[in-house]
């Protein structure tokens, strides 16, 4: 096998191995912001009170940005509780999800 057989051969391995953790690494995620926003949402509805909502999620911003990042700002843990309500059983959005990774997998493969 020639030198330029075998880096093909494993720069696909290598390919293939990346695409495969982006997709775990997706899948996490989807699942992650799901759970946060579920937590949100049900601590809100215990208080039942707008304005309490917005101190929640004030708070938490405060707390989690500096450690994880500014992927956790308000404005992205309100995406995460509308996350939730539009999604609200956490079976179907792995079925949606994961047909959508499929379908990138497809695409990166042609």
């Amino acid at each position: 096998m020639e030198n330029r057989d075998i880096f093909k051969e494993i720069s696909g391995l290598i390919e293939q191995a990346r695409r495969k953790v982006a997709a775990a690494i997706n899948d996490e995620m989807v699942v992650l912001y799901w759970n946060i926003g579920k937590t949100i949402k049900e601590e809100i509805m215990k208080a039942d009170r707008a304005e309490y909502g917005r101190q929640i999620v004030q708070s938490l911003t405060a707390q989690l940005v500096p450690r994880y990042g500014r992927g956790f700002s308000v404005q992205n843990l309100w995406h995460m509780v509308k996350f939730y309500e539009v999604y609200p059983i956490l079976s179907a959005v792995r079925r949606e999800f994961s047909v959508q990774t499929a379908h990138l997998k497809l695409d990166a493969k042609n």
